[in-house]
């Protein structure tokens, strides 16, 4: 770090050590676990992570190269209302409570956005935190994280 996190790249290790899906099987494409992914229609291309719901979450093993503040984006996309999810570091909630707004579509994508993140150099475990479903009976699509 800093840089970006295709969210479809979760570590690897299997349901409850690098992922936690509530539903079985995967609903999508790219890789072969249960995490539902599907090919995505954002700039750049490639997959994101589809049809996350309350109680998911994706695991991230990363290095940040200097220690700073860093603005964290995260690439989202809801046909409705999305709900709402946070960002641990290293086991604690760095970002507080963020939303998925209603993009338009599932492959209508936005970026969301906080700043201040203070982040120490070297290894650290970053995990994408699904808090509660929006109206669109989900949390929303997420492409990427990135952290400059």
């Amino acid at each position: 770090m800093p840089g970006r996190i295709e969210a479809e790249n979760y570590d690897k290790g299997g349901e409850g050590v690098a992922y936690h899906d509530t539903t079985p099987g995967n609903a999508g494409s790219y890789r072969s676990d249960g995490v539902d992914l599907q090919a995505t229609a954002d700039t750049a291309g490639g997959h994101n992570v589809a049809w996350v719901v309350k109680n998911e979450w994706l695991k991230y093993s990363t290095h940040v190269a200097t220690a700073r503040a860093y603005t964290v984006e995260f690439r989202v996309a809801s046909n409705r209302l999305g709900g709402s999810f946070h960002l641990d570091v290293d086991g604690v909630n760095v970002t507080g409570t963020l939303h998925v707004p209603n993009t338009g579509g599932w492959q209508s994508w936005t970026t969301v956005s906080k700043a201040g993140i203070a982040l120490a150099a070297g290894p650290h475990v970053l995990r994408l935190v699904m808090d509660a479903n929006g109206a669109s009976g989900s949390v929303g699509n997420f492409n990427w994280i990135d952290v400059r």
